[in-house]
């Protein structure tokens, strides 16, 4: 397991230091992370990293949760290391937020949720979820995702292109390979071949391209959304001898004509430049910096009711 969360990492690294809290207010059986105290917070801010989905990681790579205090919005992180959302996992997540909610004094369902890569793919899934089973308290008011895996299928046929790849970029062999690897074999094991029967990566993907009701991406076509992506062609063509369409633009951009196309006038796409860069100052396009915190937080303001 470590092996696997060490190439996950690789995948959608990220890292961050904040204080633990949970249920019993002890350090034992972390439930959540308390990202800052707000006095009679309008909002609570739940957010999800990228893998291996460790919630601490997040604010050193971003100040989304200083910006949400200065809006007087209580943020708080939310383990979640799995590549898809099992009921098991939805059941702890949703508890979580429940005890939050009461002991935040939250009102008037004022959730909001957003996260960065695998945390995206858990942010619009647990919204989707919440929706088919028709919790009505866990509905969040406004979501957002920078840079989110989506669809299980697509993420499949990227690991067979990337091990596929001849790339001299030591970048490339580094860091896509071991991960295209752990990619297929953890989809083959858990999910089984899409070539035969892709019905189970329809089923546990956020969106499904291809499929006319767009898969789980029906049931968010009433919620907010906002999808960051920073596509920078050259980067990736240099460091990792990869084209746009290895990128996970294009199945966002694909949700988003979906969402909006039926309806859904409140489904964003933004597209930044130059904004990606790690906590340590290394420039890379897949990170949390990509959606501007003062700017997002402005934009999840408008839902809260």
């Amino acid at each position: 397991m470590n092996k696997i969360f060490i190439i996950l990492t690789i995948l959608f690294l990220s890292t961050a230091l904040p204080s633990f809290s949970n249920e019993n207010d002890s350090a034992t059986n972390p439930l959540y992370e308390e990202f800052n105290q707000v006095k009679n917070p309008i909002a609570l801010l739940i957010l999800f990293d990228s893998a291996p989905g460790i919630a601490k990681n997040i604010p050193k790579e971003t100040t989304i949760p200083t910006e949400a205090a200065l809006a007087n919005i209580q943020c708080i992180g939310i383990n979640q290391t799995e590549l898809f959302l099992s009921d098991t996992t939805y059941n702890r997540i949703k508890n979580t937020i429940e005890f939050c909610m009461k002991k935040y004094a939250i009102s008037n369902g004022n959730i909001l949720i957003g996260g960065f890569s695998l945390g995206g793919y858990t942010t619009v899934r647990f919204t989707e979820m919440a929706k088919e089973k028709g919790h009505v308290a866990l509905i969040p008011r406004a979501i957002f995702g920078v840079d989110p895996l989506l669809d299980h299928v697509a993420a499949y046929n990227y690991a067979l292109k990337e091990l596929n790849r001849n790339c001299n970029n030591e970048g490339a062999e580094k860091y896509g390979k071991p991960e295209a690897w752990w990619l297929k074999n953890y989809y083959l094991t858990n999910f089984g071949t899409p070539d035969k029967d892709s019905s189970i990566y329809i089923k546990r993907s956020a969106y499904s391209v291809g499929i006319n009701d767009g898969g789980n991406a029906k049931f968010i076509l009433d919620i907010p959304i906002r999808i960051y992506h920073e596509t920078d062609v050259m980067w990736y063509i240099k460091e990792r001898c990869r084209d746009i369409t290895d990128e996970n633009i294009i199945v966002g951009s694909q949700l988003i004509n979906f969402l909006y196309n039926h309806g859904n006038k409140n489904a964003i796409l933004i597209e930044t430049k130059d904004k990606g860069k790690r906590a340590d100052g290394r420039r890379h396009p897949h990170s949390w910096s990509i959606a501007d915190p003062k700017e997002t937080i402005e934009w999840l303001k408008l839902f809260i009711k």
